[in-house]
């Protein structure tokens, strides 16, 4: 499950929009915002590119989140 909280957060501090981070991801806008939403998952490739072209070295905390606020 998404920490969406920490995701929106890592996209503020690096001044991503969510349509910039969706084609990061290779997604339509409409899926990563599914997505952020924990209305679907994000597959591992997704995660990779998300992670790589943010930056985000603590991906197990905001991808792999077991309790999310």
């Amino acid at each position: 499950m998404v920490n969406t909280r920490k995701l929106k957060a890592v996209l503020n501090e690096r001044g991503v929009t969510q349509a910039e981070a969706a084609k990061i991801a290779k997604l339509s806008p409409v899926a990563f915002f599914n997505k952020l939403h924990n209305k679907s998952e994000f597959n591992a490739s997704e995660i990779m590119l998300l992670a790589d072209g943010l930056g985000i070295e603590n991906k197990d905390e905001i991808f792999f989140a077991s309790n999310v606020e």
